[in-house]
């Protein structure tokens, strides 16, 4: 039987040795999804370009707590990752009907940043070669 998976948003800031238009002087920032079941991890990297991105970096952070809450409900991402499989890319955990994520909030719209945070750390996760020994 599965261990109960946990899931972490963690937020990050790196420096920047240029100008990147839309961004904190000399700063890019973003949000890291750390997914861990039975020893093996999974990663999805969340960063909304400001000026470019529709979504700001506080509605991402705020919807990827949303969708890691949710991971953490449901606890079998083999099942999130099938409802992800069937489901067509360009609509991916957005329209995702009777799987769940949409009731996390009726008005929640799903940040594109998001969705791949979440379908990257899920596969990631799923993946064979996975192990924290290649961290």
């Amino acid at each position: 039987m599965a261990s109960a998976l946990s899931a972490t948003v963690y937020q990050w800031a790196l420096p920047l040795t240029g100008t990147l238009p839309g961004c904190p002087e000399g700063e890019r920032q973003g949000l890291l999804l750390w997914l861990e079941q039975d020893g093996r991890t999974g990663l999805g990297d969340c960063a909304p370009l400001p000026g470019f991105s529709v979504e700001t970096l506080d509605q991402a952070t705020d919807a990827l707590i949303q969708c890691a809450q949710w991971l953490v409900a449901q606890n079998n991402l083999f099942d999130c990752r099938s409802a992800l499989s069937e489901a067509k890319p360009d609509i991916a955990l957005n329209n995702i009907a009777g799987h769940g994520l949409l009731e996390i909030s009726p008005f929640l719209d799903i940040p594109s940043s998001v969705v791949f945070a979440v379908e990257a750390a899920i596969e990631n996760l799923l993946s064979e070669n996975n192990s924290d020994s290649e961290l």
